[in-house]
Order: structure tokens, then C-alpha cells, then sequence
């Protein structure tokens, strides 16, 4: 429980500082702040063919989790009637409000474990350099959990997890997964693992795509 909260407490503190800069690693202005954000859903999301032969014609509604001032949340409404975005930061989710007023996208605070949608209402998730955050294996399962239990049947998970530890001393410390781990976990909790990319980012760090479903 501490761990939550203190992890909540510095996201909301981030936020506050400078939102942009904890969410793309830059100091960019909005008009630069948006255009990363299509241009990563389009890469990471619309021109990911796997997860459109997976969700077939099921592509209702949409839950980025972790979805900061909805930088890429914004754009799921390319592909999706209905959108949700959770982040554990108040800050964050107001800016999202704020930029994104919208009656399709409803942006939820959370405590950064539970989502508070029902059981079976999503067609697919989706998180970004989010998971790589999260300071606790515990806390992962959870959300994974939490992600099981909301999805529909067949519905998908695209989520990306760290793929080599950092020091607990860095801010944006968090666990890491290599492709056994994360395959097992996900399995343990009854998703199919269909899909497992093993990437580095541009910096040379590596990290993992999993792509599952329900």
C-alpha cells in the first residue's frame, strides 16, 4: 500500500513539474506534444495489422491505460467509437480532460491497480511506457488482472514491459520482464499469448511488445 501511494504521489508531483517532459523524455511545445502522439499510435496501434486480424469487427471501445494528458488517446478515435484513458495522476487526467473535452473519451483517475469499468466491456487495451514504471511485480499482475476481467471475449492487450533492470535510484525505475517471465505471467492469468516482439528503443534499451487476448 505504501508503495502505491508514494508511487501515485510522485506521478501527480511529475505531472505538476512539467507534463510534457515525463511523458516523451522532451520539452516540446503542444502543437509538437500531438504530433508524437499520432505518430506513435499510428506505428504502435492503426498500422499494427496483428491486432486488427485479432479483434476482427470488434472495435467499439478502446482503454489506453496509464494515458497521461491523452497525448495518444486522442487518436483511438480514429478506430474506436468510445475511449477510455486511466492514469494515477489527478494532474494528468485533468489536462487530458482539459485537451480532450469531447464526450468519447472518458479519462478515470485510478489508484493505479483497479480500473473501475465492468467485466467484459472493452474490445481492446492498450499501454505505453507505462508497465516500465510500475515499481512492483505485484502491481503488474494486478493490472493485468484487472485488464483480464474487463475485456470481452476475444478482446486484445497490447502492452509494453521493461526489458532489462534499472536502478531502483532512477525516477523512472521499475520492473523488468524478459520474454519467459512476461509469457508466463500473462498465461498464468488466462490470456493467450499471441504475439511477443523483443525490441530496443533508441537509446539501445531493450524492451517487449506483448500482444494478447482474452
Amino acid at each position: 500500500i505504501v508503495t502505491k501511494y508514494r508511487n501515485i504521489l510522485k506521478w501527480d508531483r511529475l505531472a505538476r513539474d512539467n507534463p510534457k517532459f515525463y511523458i516523451c523524455s522532451e520539452h516540446l511545445t503542444e502543437g509538437e506534444f500531438r504530433i508524437t502522439g499520432l505518430k506513435d499510435y499510428k506505428n504502435l496501434v492503426h498500422k499494427d495489422q496483428r491486432i486488427w486480424d485479432l479483434l476482427g469487427t470488434n472495435r467499439n471501445s478502446a482503454l489506453d491505460i496509464g494515458c497521461g494528458m491523452g497525448r495518444m488517446t486522442e487518436f483511438f478515435a480514429n478506430d474506436f467509437n468510445n475511449i477510455y484513458g486511466t492514469d494515477i495522476s489527478k494532474t494528468m487526467i485533468e489536462k487530458a480532460r482539459s485537451r480532450l473535452p469531447d464526450t468519447k473519451y472518458r479519462f478515470i483517475e485510478t489508484d493505479g491497480e483497479s480500473i473501475p469499468l465492468s467485466n467484459g466491456t472493452i474490445d481492446f487495451c492498450f499501454s505505453q511506457a507505462v508497465f516500465h514504471h510500475m515499481p512492483k511485480k505485484s502491481i503488474v499482475v494486478k493490472n493485468f488482472q484487472e485488464v483480464y476481467r474487463i475485456l470481452k471475449s476475444n478482446g486484445v492487450f497490447k502492452v509494453q514491459l521493461r526489458g532489462r533492470k534499472v536502478s531502483k535510484k532512477e525516477w523512472f525505475y521499475g520492473v523488468s520482464f524478459n520474454k519467459d517471465s512476461a509469457t508466463k505471467l500473462a498465461e498464468k492469468i488466462g490470456f493467450k499469448v499471441r504475439y511477443v516482439d523483443e525490441l530496443v528503443n533508441l537509446k539501445n534499451k531493450p524492451y517487449l511488445h506483448l500482444i494478447l487476448q482474452k
